[in-house]
């Protein structure tokens, strides 16, 4: 935390131009800053101009929830606010109750908007107004080893319900004892829950913001097919994100992954070049009772209201991710070479499509996975609730809470701390 704080801090010493005369751009993103400048030096490069005027300082947080609290004190001191900062589309909802957090955006994605695919568009509209430029839909695929499934006999396209997961996790097993269908670590990765959550129905409050998490029917569902997965045997305990995580794809620990979309631009580095090939896309089983979905929405870039750069900012976003010529050096990175496109045009190029990792199924799945695209009905207090939620479903995968345990301490731990999900 100290650290962030000191290098948004060492950036408003340095000023606001570099001695080069460049307009330094803040630039608030989380995780490998590397994977940043691969996507800032695509729009440099295709737009030499733009990097001839503006240099990125670019700040980094662990998490996305690590940069959205640091912005909450940055927005109450005054002080520290970025031009630039990545939001998923769940964690967009406090501030845009809020107000006045935002650049309001509009003229600048008027001129593009008829060429955006309409489902990407939801992300960044807010009251018929758009507060950011949308990067990527975070819709749901189901990564698996081709080569390992048909060894075993399993057709992954037949696996419609959780039933059929849990049999074709078996008869994986069976055929390659050491080799798991997926994983579910002793703490649920905090995006899993959200990634069935969204597309079965479920909502952690009604209308006028109390909170039914135990009476709702969507969130019970998940509980308990994530329950019978974990007893079936067919999963590793290993967590997501962890060192053993990243080595079982690259040594056959795990045969395939449910997750979003935006795996695609991590497996390969984990899995290795030699599994290129190897590896196909279908669609998740109906896991939770859930048809479709996505985890956190989507991806956006927002250019912060009181920014002392917003025109600058708002140039290079929408240049980076709303032209052709920018997404094809995007797509000639290293890390986003399977990068799916925003744009309609680019969409209906199979160039922009393919994966040659992932094999000829990916371009067909990615667009069978956009038509089930769904939104989760997010409220301003959605960190507060996925900890609280999460904590107890762990709990429950553990047995050491039943089910109604669970679902009761969840809620009643929402309405204790949290009091209302839609008042302050």
């Amino acid at each position: 935390m100290k650290s962030f704080l000191s290098a948004v801090l060492a950036l408003l010493i340095l000023g606001a131009a570099s001695a080069s005369g460049q307009t330094k751009i803040t630039f608030v993103g989380w995780g490998n800053e590397a994977r940043y400048h691969e996507l800032f030096d695509a729009a440099f490069k295709a737009f030499p101009a733009l990097g001839e005027k503006y240099k990125i300082q670019y700040v980094m947080a662990p998490q996305d929830t690590d940069a959205v609290a640091k912005l909450r004190l940055a927005l109450v001191s005054g002080t520290d606010i970025p031009d630039i900062m990545e939001f998923n589309y769940s964690r967009t909802i406090e501030f845009l109750n809020e107000g006045g957090i935002f650049a309001d955006v509009t003229k600048v994605i008027e001129p593009y908007k008829d060429n955006i695919l309409p489902e990407v568009l939801k992300l960044v509209t807010y009251q018929g107004r758009y507060f950011g430029f949308p990067t990527q839909i975070k819709t749901k695929l189901w990564f698996y080893r081709k080569d390992l499934f048909d060894a075993a006999g399993i057709d992954a396209s037949r696996v419609k319900t959780t039933d059929d997961f849990i049999a074709a996790g078996k008869k994986l097993h069976a055929r390659f004892p050491k080799t798991y269908i997926w994983n579910l670590g002793a703490q649920t990765a905090g995006y899993l829950p959200i990634e069935i959550l969204s597309g079965n129905g479920a909502r952690f409050n009604d209308e006028k913001g109390n909170y039914v998490v135990a009476a709702d029917p969507g969130v019970r569902k998940a509980f308990v097919d994530l329950k019978q997965i974990v007893d079936s045997g067919i999963v590793s305990r290993i967590n997501d994100w962890s060192p053993d995580w990243q080595k079982g794809f690259a040594d056959g620990t795990l045969a395939s992954q449910l997750c979003a979309k935006w795996l695609t631009d991590f497996l390969p580095g984990y899995a290795g070049k030699d599994q290129a090939g190897k590896w196909a896309v279908a669609q998740w089983p109906a896991i939770g009772g859930a048809n479709g979905g996505s985890e956190a929405g989507g991806g956006l870039f927002a250019v912060l209201d009181r920014s002392a750069n917003k025109e600058a900012a708002s140039e290079i976003v929408s240049k980076l991710w709303l032209t052709r010529e920018a997404f094809v050096q995007i797509r000639n990175t290293p890390t986003f070479a399977a990068w799916s496109p925003i744009l309609k045009d680019l969409a209906s190029e199979p160039q922009f499509t393919k994966s040659d990792f992932f094999g000829p199924s990916f371009a067909s799945q990615a667009a069978e996975a956009l038509k089930g695209f769904k939104l989760f009905p997010y409220s301003p207090k959605f960190d507060q609730e996925m900890t609280i939620l999460i904590g107890y479903l762990d709990q429950y995968l553990s047995g050491t809470k039943t089910l109604e345990e669970a679902l009761s301490a969840a809620e009643r731990d929402m309405k204790n701390q949290l009091s209302n999900a839609l008042k302050s």
